[in-house]
């Protein structure tokens, strides 16, 4: 059968799509398709700092966006989960070379004809496993804050200074 062959086009090329614009992720309150966001942090990956450190420092930044809430929108939650399968934002160590100590990776969909993304659907947050165990939380919350807030930093993100990331 030939695209577009009588005497049905059942195989026609041709599809018409109105999409209609949507605001981009960078410009909603939440950038994210729901406002309860989960967060697993993959602590076997982090293999030469002791988990209850790890999980000491992710306590402490889940519950500032918990509770002190900075520039996060006050209708967001965040909590952590055991599985990655079941989080929307995944932390796991890796070895860096060069100056870099963490990165985050953001994926999303894109609804409407411009290459933008509308919703954030899943990100990763890698952090060099030779950071000092003591900043573990900061780059995590640093990370979480451009996650959920791309706009504006909260007040504990701001500091450049590295002296200053344990606190």
């Amino acid at each position: 059968m030939e695209h577009g062959e009588t005497p049905l086009a059942i195989m026609n090329a041709t599809g018409i799509a109105n999409l209609t614009a949507q605001p981009n992720a960078s410009m909603r309150a939440i950038p994210w398709e729901n406002d309860s966001l989960k967060v697993h942090i993959n602590i076997s990956s982090f293999d030469t700092i002791d988990s209850t450190e790890i999980d000491e420092q992710v306590k402490s930044t889940v519950d500032y966006f918990s509770n002190a809430r900075g520039k996060v929108p006050a209708n967001l939650s965040i909590k952590e989960v055991d599985s990655p399968h079941d989080a929307d934002i995944v932390v796991v160590a890796d070895e860096f070379s060069g100056e870099t100590v963490s990165k985050k990776r953001v994926y999303g969909s894109s609804t409407d004809a411009d290459p933008a993304v509308e919703y954030y659907t899943n990100a990763t947050i890698t952090i060099d496993s030779s950071t000092n165990s003591d900043h573990i939380g900061y780059h995590i919350g640093y990370w979480l804050d451009e996650l959920v807030n791309p706009d504006e930093t909260s007040p504990p993100f701001k500091r450049t200074n590295s002296n200053s990331r344990g606190d």
